[in-house]
């Protein structure tokens, strides 16, 4: 050793927080649980074993399946309804929609609703601008509110109390 190290013990080298394990696993914990580990794979597959019992007791019950066999022909199924040319439906679509909206005609001939042209009826939007009434001269409600609220406002005398105190 050098002299300007200091000479160390077998006591100075013991870490008091550091271990190990002074020997191998536990020979009966290993061998418990292994124990365990088979009884239980034994009652799982006893369990499955009364199961498929079971099943089989109330398939012999129900009785044999029919054979595929027996069906002469296919299932009916109906074919899909697909359009054979969309595009062509579309612009059809268009051309309908096009028409109601550049002539005259009844929306509701029963009720007297008539439509227009939509040119007809934007020169008239324009001519005659939106309906509106004035705030307050609109109809009266139907019924008075059947359950009005009575009494100041929840917090109303608290905000009043703050109100004062900050008047002062």
């Amino acid at each position: 050793m050098s002299p300007n190290q200091p000479e160390v013990g077998k006591d100075a080298a013991v870490n008091p927080g550091v271990n190990y394990e002074p020997r191998e696993a536990d020979l009966h914990v290993v061998l418990a649980f292994l124990a365990a580990l088979g009884v239980a794979s034994v009652v799982v597959l006893l369990v499955l074993w009364g199961m498929f019992g079971y099943f089989r007791s109330k398939s012999a019950e129900r009785g044999p399946l029919p054979s595929p066999r027996m069906y002469t022909s296919p299932p009916s199924v109906p074919q899909p309804q697909l359009q054979p040319d969309p595009v062509a439906d579309y612009d059809a679509h268009r051309l309908s929609a096009g028409e109601t909206l550049s002539s005259y005609g009844w929306a509701d001939q029963k009720a007297g609703i008539a439509r227009i042209p939509i040119d007809k009826a934007m020169d008239l939007l324009v001519e005659r601008g939106l309906p509106w009434q004035a705030p307050g001269t609109g109809p009266a409600p139907t019924a008075p509110n059947p359950n009005p609220a009575t009494g100041p406002m929840p917090g109303a005398t608290r905000a009043e109390e703050d109100l004062s105190k900050t008047r002062k």
